[in-house]
Parts: C-alpha cells; structure tokens; sequence
C-alpha cells in the first residue's frame, strides 16, 4: 500500500481555460484540477535521476543535480581520487532524489496554487482517485462579491446611542491598581467601565 497525497488548484482556474457555466461543468473542471502524488520512494529516479527530474519539469532539482555531477567529477579530478569515488557520490545524490521527488513535486505544485486535500491509502492510482472521488465535494464555484453599502457619519445615523464620556459620581467598578498620581499627590480610582 502506498500513500498518495491529492492536491487541487486553489484559484478556481486554471490557465487558458474558459469558465464553465452549468454546476457539472463546474464538478467536472474542478476534477481535472486535482493531481495525486505517490509519496513513496521511486525506483526509477534512482535509475534515471536527470530523465525524472525532466519528465516532471523540476527545473531547480535538474539544475542542482547538473551542478553536484559537475562538481563530483571536477573535485575528484583535482584529488587524484580512485575512479570508484566519483561513482559512489552519484550514486548518493541519485538515492537522495530518489527519497525526495515526492517532495519536490508536492513543493512545485503548491508554488503554482495547488493546495493539499487528502492524504490517501490505496495500492494503486486508479483506487486513489476511487477513493478519493468518492466522498470528495468539488469546491463551489466563488460566491458573487456583497453589495457595497455607503458610509454614514455617526451623527446621521438615528439607530444608534448617543455616545458620552462616564460621569466619575456613576463610576462603580475600580481597579484595585492605583492609577498614577494627580498632581495633588492623591490617587484617583482607575475607571474600568461604568454600570448605568
């Protein structure tokens, strides 16, 4: 059993697609905006690490994986380092890409609006999707933005009180800290609110 990780687009549309009018075009657009992704080692990477990173466009993973066999091959060569060495260090990076193309994946869809899901268990994509599909509400379509209202100034306004600074005769609640000192010398009770 694998687990698979289901993301969706977040901003409703995806590139150069016209907006669907009825509610099962919108099911069936929101479907295509989902992408499941196996997090699992992938043996293929481990083979075939720059092909991989190519095949799912991981442009910045395939720049790095040029510059560590560049620097490999270089350093061994200035070393004098047996022929084994340079063969065993990409060896390591490809494992290292092989752990971790999941990941890359995952972090590449997020930086393009993708968002996280579900994480789901299933031996195969195809029982992923069944599974997933199956209790999945396709998000709604984006609600139609409130009516703006215009601003009136607080005296306009019949609804609401008129408000007013408490008198200090029908202040009751003090707080039990001294407020700082008058100038007289004498502490004043601090006035939290006043029960009218």
């Amino acid at each position: 059993m694998s687990s698979w990780i289901v993301l969706s687009r977040t901003n409703g549309k995806a590139a150069g697609k016209v907006a669907p009018h009825t509610p099962a075009q919108q099911a069936a657009q929101a479907a295509e905006d989902v992408v499941f992704v196996r997090d699992s080692f992938s043996w293929l990477t481990l083979l075939f690490t720059p092909v991989m990173l190519l095949w799912h466009r991981l442009w910045l993973g395939l720049a790095v994986y040029v510059a560590a066999t560049i620097l490999v091959n270089v350093s061994s060569g200035l070393a004098n380092l047996p022929e084994d060495v340079p063969g065993l260090a990409m060896l390591g990076i490809s494992l290292l890409f092989a752990f971790e193309l999941s990941t890359l994946r995952l972090r590449k869809l997020e930086r393009h609006g993708y968002e996280e899901e579900a994480v789901i268990t299933a031996p195969n994509r195809e029982m992923a999707e069944r599974r997933f599909f199956k209790y999945w509400d396709a998000p709604p379509s984006a609600p139609p933005p409130a009516p703006r209202r215009a601003m009136q100034p607080a005296s306009a306004s019949a609804d609401l009180p008129a408000m007013s600074a408490p008198s200090p005769a029908s202040a009751t609640a003090t707080s039990p800290r001294p407020a700082p000192s008058s100038p007289q010398g004498a502490a004043e009770p601090y006035v939290i609110g006043s029960l009218t």
